[in-house]
Order: structure tokens, then sequence, then C-alpha cells
């Protein structure tokens, strides 16, 4: 017995159908950058989001997937000023540098009616920065040049 023309044409309605629905649910599941869900960029003043930290995402999800009661503590904001920047000889290398550095002086001058706090915020960090990397440049100086007089004091002592 041959299958009738509505048989025949069944199974093509039905992968029609499914093609139709897997266009939808890919429509639905947006996984371009225009999804806000997916694409956001963490405020630190945002209250429609929050970030769990040290949490494996897995079992973060088995949690809320089984509306298990979780408990989130607050994370106080980590010092912005490093300790060794807050040291008095730190302070007043700063404070002359802010009065001589040229390039600090310059991006200073091109900022438009003194700069926005967020501007100034930068360019301090900047020259913090720059401090730090004279800094370590010096040290590093220093005790290649004690080693060094170490070794010619040796060496002159044979």
């Amino acid at each position: 017995m041959e299958p009738s023309e509505a048989e025949v044409g069944l199974p093509n309605l039905s992968g029609l159908v499914r093609a139709g629905i897997d266009r939808l649910r890919a429509k639905l599941l947006d996984l371009s950058m225009a999804n806000r869900l997916l694409n956001f960029k963490h405020s630190e003043k945002s209250r429609t989001h929050i970030r769990v930290v040290d949490e494996i995402p897995e079992v973060l999800f088995g949690k809320l997937e089984d509306a298990k009661n979780l408990l989130f503590a607050w994370i106080d904001e980590p010092d912005s000023e490093p300790a060794d920047e807050r040291a008095p000889e730190f302070r007043e290398a700063l404070a002359g540098r802010k009065e001589r550095d040229e390039k600090y002086l310059e991006e200073r001058q091109k900022l438009r009616h003194g700069g926005t706090k967020r501007q100034i915020s930068k360019l301090d960090r900047a020259l913090r920065d720059r401090i730090r990397i004279l800094k370590s440049k010096l040290f590093f100086i220093a005790t290649t040049w004690i080693q060094n007089s170490r070794q010619f004091v040796r060496a002159t002592e044979l």
C-alpha cells in the first residue's frame, strides 16, 4: 500500500516547523554584543548587578537553580593609595614632581578649565607611577654600584 500524498508531505512539514522554531530560538538567544545580559561594563556605582567573587560559576548556578538561600558578604573597597605612597619621602617627591615634571605640567595645561576630577586623578596616577619607576631604577643602580664596588675592593685586596 502506497503512502498518501498527505503522509509523504508530513516529514517535510515537520522539518520545516523544526527549522522555523530553531530560527526563532536563535533570535531569542542573542549572543551578539547587542545583548545587554552578556555585554555590559561593571560599574562601581551600579545598582542593577552584583559581583560574585571566589565562587565556581557552575556551583553558584546550581545553587541558584535549586533555589537555595545564598548569603552575600560585603567586601570593603581596597585601599586606593599604596602604603609606600603614604610615606613622607614619597609625598615630598610627588609634590616636587608636580611642580617640575614636564610631561605632567604639559598634560595639565592641555586640560580645559583645569580638568575634571577624573582627568586630574589619571594624571596624578601616571606621575606616581613614573616616580615609582624612577625609584626602582635608582634602587637598581645603587645596588649594582654597591655590588660592583665590593667586587672592586676584593680584587684590590688580592
